[in-house]
């Protein structure tokens, strides 16, 4: 049996152009401060943090007392 071999041939690609929107905000590194060696949070122009919602997602449902005979939910 005989090996086959790979043909490599050229085409011409389009590639993607980059976008002008930039992907993340201003940044900026807080002044140093002595005897400090981690990252000091500060209030860099563009910080932004999570916050937790104000609704609740479920509602107040507290547990029952079982009934006898009962197996399921009902």
């Amino acid at each position: 049996m005989a090996a086959k071999t790979k043909q490599e041939t050229e085409q011409d690609v389009e590639f993607a152009e980059g976008g002008d929107t930039p992907m993340f905000g201003q940044q900026a590194a807080g002044p140093k401060k002595p005897g400090i060696t981690g990252k000091v949070q500060t209030d860099a122009p563009g910080a932004k943090f999570a916050k937790g919602g104000s609704t609740r997602m479920f509602g107040f449902n507290p547990s029952q007392e079982a009934k006898s005979g009962q197996t399921g939910a009902r």
